[in-house]
């Protein structure tokens, strides 16, 4: 990834550059509109696999969760009310829950 991101009048400028490294090069470019929204342009590819490694972390980490709580080794919490759910996870139930 380039160190410096790109501001957004910039990289409007050079949209159809930035797409054809982004594609071609496997070249990431960030783009910053202020120090806290940035955003990167990379390939289809390298999203789509971005997303598959997502996936099988998130499949790995809860197939580790369902096996440590079948060695009992993960504490598993009950809940008889709903209400007590919504609260061990710090949300408040939607009227008529």
């Amino acid at each position: 990834m380039s160190s410096e991101p790109m501001g957004v009048a910039d990289a409007r400028k050079q949209l159809g550059t930035l797409i054809a490294r982004a594609v071609h090069r496997h070249t990431p470019t960030v783009i910053s509109r202020s120090t806290h929204e940035r955003a990167v342009i990379i390939s289809e590819e390298d999203y789509r696999d971005l997303v598959a490694l997502r996936r099988a972390r998130e499949e790995a980490t809860v197939a580790k969760m369902i096996a440590d709580t079948d060695a009992g080794t993960l504490p598993v919490a009950t809940f008889d009310d709903p209400a007590d759910v919504y609260a061990a996870v710090g949300l408040t139930p939607s009227p008529g829950r």
